[in-house]
């Protein structure tokens, strides 16, 4: 369903402060939480259509909306890219979260960018691509790829699932980038996904940095996860406060990546660089997208459950609610993970 929720007072997404009375367009539970805040003067929903790839959209405005993180925005970005071929003399705007609009601003595929929520009489638009719950509420995308999923929303069937991504080659996103030493392989890891199911234990972490003793390691995460100081051959770069576009600068200099099913693992594929994914509550080939993605997939009985985080960190009803672990990811071992890191790395 797609929301159009009016207020006469600001709200906040995030750290980001809305003003204007609207209409605003966004879905179910981003007006659940503004609701929340401020009262509305009208709410309203109604269902989401398919684009018509019947329309010859050249010369008209298509509204891509995509709330979600940076996993979210890079998965739809081969259906921006296919859209653009498609119907090359359309203006594509894209909708998100302002903190992830970096992940599509500059694209050669993306004329504009407009905040999320949307509003609506600021951008104008002659059809809509609403990618509203297009993965966390569809039943096809516990058996599609998430890629192809997305794609059928502009009703055209992709040939290329390769994500883009924006140009590295900007000062704006040069870092600091900490001296190799002695240190034949570089390799980077994510602290954690953005959902609880789907991160690597602490205790996993540890271990795969202990076995990776000839390595010199970057702990990627978002800025000032960890106040760990730097140790001689393991660099904290989240204390670092790289924006997001600088830390794949620095995921770029890594001989390796290693991460749960998240943006790391997305940035790996789109960069061409090894990756090896940890994955536990969705399966790995719905999300491969490159072939330097390299999948070691958790088992558990109840796997996978295709859980996505929202009032709770994990589904009631199961065992890894009450100790708080995904039985799948925990099956994944440091050992595991080590032994494919070297298979990479002496190749």
């Amino acid at each position: 369903m797609i929301w159009t929720l009016e207020t006469s007072k600001p709200f906040f997404v995030g750290q980001c402060r809305y003003l204007g009375r609207g209409p605003w367009l966004m879905d179910r539970q981003q007006a659940g939480q503004i609701i929340a805040q401020v009262p509305p003067i009208s709410v309203a929903a109604k269902p989401w259509e398919p684009l018509d790839a019947a329309q010859d959209w050249n010369g008209k405005t298509i509204m891509v909306v995509r709330a979600g993180g940076y996993g979210d925005i890079m998965l739809a970005t081969p259906t921006v890219r296919a859209i653009k071929q498609r119907w090359p003399k359309s203006r594509v705007v894209f909708s998100c979260h302002k903190q992830y609009a970096c992940l599509v601003d500059g694209s050669p595929w993306v004329d504009a960018v407009a905040p999320y929520p949307l509003p609506v009489n600021d951008y104008p638009f002659d059809g809509m691509v609403w990618l509203g719950d297009v993965i966390e509420d569809n039943p096809q995308a516990e058996e599609r790829h998430a890629c192809d999923v997305i794609a059928e929303r502009a009703g055209i069937e992709l040939s290329d699932r390769a994500l883009d991504f924006p140009t590295l080659k900007s000062t704006k996103h040069a870092f600091d980038d900490p001296p190799r030493g002695e240190y034949q392989w570089r390799v980077g890891i994510q602290l954690s996904a953005s959902a609880a199911a789907r991160s690597m234990s602490e205790q996993t972490l540890v271990k795969i940095m202990i076995g990776l003793s000839d390595c010199q390691i970057l702990l990627f995460g978002h800025p000032g996860q960890t106040q760990l100081e730097d140790l001689p051959r393991v660099v904290n770069m989240s204390k670092r406060k790289l924006s997001f576009m600088q830390s794949a600068a620095a995921a770029q200099t890594c001989d390796l990546l290693i991460a749960p099913d998240s943006a790391l693992f997305h940035v790996g594929g789109a960069l061409g660089v090894p990756t090896i994914g940890v994955f536990g509550p969705f399966p790995f080939e719905l999300r491969q997208t490159a072939d330097c993605q390299h999948a070691l997939q958790g088992q558990a009985p109840c796997a996978p459950c295709f859980f996505h985080q929202q009032t709770t960190a994990f589904p009631i009803d199961q065992h890894c609610f009450k100790v708080g672990k995904c039985a799948a990811m925990e099956s994944v071992t440091a050992d595991t993970i080590i032994k494919k890191a070297r298979e990479l790395l002496n190749e």
